[in-house]
């Protein structure tokens, strides 16, 4: 028998974030609009002023909202002031789709970032290094056995994190891990869109090109990859949503 899941209800908190963001996407927010004071919004919406200001300054992180000398807490322009967090709020409203534009932004920087931990690591590998990713292949294998999307990009994230990890660059897998959560929103993407034994054909070259010590084809093969990726999830449309 199939397991259900917990129900979760939104907090107080979280509902009135929401409703902000919802503003601010819809565009009834603009850039520059001030909001009304803490004490008027928890007026207003019937909720103590001490979740306003936690919500507020949860938008302030993520880019949402600034405050503004003898203005107050003002819209931001979130192209501007964002962060990671803010590309993942914008992600979850639009349901994981996004504009053309940000995704090729996305790709470009993982393609950059990543095919350069391809020459490196095969500059410099070890038997263990190989031996670790090829493990990833396995787990990567069992999840396409299984038909199971979700641990196939799980799979995906992890091979592509081990194999930043293990070329010796301290940065990239920072910049990997904050963007766990878009990453696999791609990667889950990547599946479908490739098919997931393709995928899997895909990660065996990268570890063979690297255990021979071919770097740089490695790094094209990804930037290939890559190009195909943008071109299938564009899908042909006109318009600038994929």
């Amino acid at each position: 028998m199939a397991e259900f899941t917990e129900i979760k209800a939104p907090t107080i908190r979280e509902l009135f974030e929401k409703q902000l963001r919802d503003r601010i996407f819809s565009g009834e927010l603009k850039p520059g609009d001030r909001i009304p004071t803490e004490r008027e919004l928890a007026r207003q919406m019937k909720i103590s002023k001490s979740i306003v200001h936690l919500g507020i300054s949860k938008l302030e992180a993520e880019g949402f909202l600034e405050t503004v000398p003898r203005k107050g807490v003002t819209v931001a322009d979130y192209t501007r002031t964002g962060n990671v967090s803010t590309l993942t709020a914008l992600l979850t409203y639009s349901g994981g789709e996004i504009d053309r534009r940000t995704l090729r932004s996305m790709v470009d920087l993982r393609d950059a970032m990543e095919g350069k931990a391809m020459r490196l690591l095969a500059g410099s590998h070890t038997d263990e290094d190989i031996r670790v990713l090829r493990e990833d292949e396995e787990r990567l294998r069992a999840a396409v056995d299984e038909g199971s999307t979700e641990d196939a990009a799980e799979a995906l994230y992890r091979y592509h994190l081990d194999l930043s990890v293990r070329c010796g660059n301290t940065i990239f897998p920072m910049i990997l891990n904050s963007f766990r959560e878009i990453s696999l929103i791609l990667w889950r993407q990547s599946v479908e869109l490739f098919c997931a034994d393709e995928t899997l054909n895909m990660v065996r070259a990268y570890t063979e090109l690297i255990g021979k010590g071919e770097g740089k084809r490695a790094a094209e093969l990804f930037s290939e990859n890559c190009a195909e990726f943008i071109r299938l999830a564009s899908g042909g449309k006109e318009d600038d949503r994929l």
